[in-house]
């Protein structure tokens, strides 16, 4: 939202170029601006970075370890265990792109210390997945590049995105 001109600016992150010709002319304010990017990332590069993400743990089933059946799906409502969620998808250098447990990393570090991390309003689903909700927090900080191309493949995907849940802005 940007409250200055009071208008609500929409990012879209893209591996092709969007096509706003269907948009009624009406719903925009001005003509889309679109940026494409073309920055190469490099190891040791620091960035400052704001996401918002979709924190969940796996709840434990009941059933047997042997049936490999994952838990319930439970969301952290709490900024610390939002704060140990995202430092476990940190990558230092060195290490692997997934951990184990086959925790997804990020390509970058952190100092734990300087990250904020702000809980938002539970969103719902449409009618199409009704009784959906999404837990989402806000994270904010400065990322120090371990893994480039694991970085890259971070910024252009993300779970959740539907509800503005994984998409990691950069500057």
């Amino acid at each position: 939202m940007d409250l200055k001109n009071a208008a609500l600016v929409l990012v879209v992150q893209s591996r092709v170029p969007g096509d706003w010709s269907r948009v009624p002319r009406g719903a925009l304010t001005d003509k889309p601006h679109t940026i494409t990017v073309d920055h190469t990332i490099k190891a040791g590069e620091v960035l400052g970075f704001r996401t918002v993400v979709n924190p969940t743990r796996s709840k434990p089933s009941g059933k047997p370890v042997s049936e490999k059946v994952r838990g319930t799906r439970v969301p952290h409502s709490n900024p610390d265990h939002v704060k140990n969620w995202f430092l476990r998808r940190l990558q230092a250098e060195g290490e692997p792109a997934t951990a184990e447990g086959g925790v997804v990393r990020i390509g970058a570090t952190a100092e734990p210390a300087d990250l904020g991390v702000r809980m938002l309003p539970t969103v719902s689903s449409s009618a199409q997945h009704k009784g959906l909700r999404i837990a989402r927090a806000e994270i904010r900080g400065s990322l120090t590049v371990t893994d480039p191309e694991t970085l890259v493949e971070t910024l252009s995907s993300g779970h959740a995105r539907a509800y503005s849940c994984g998409l990691v802005l950069t500057r």
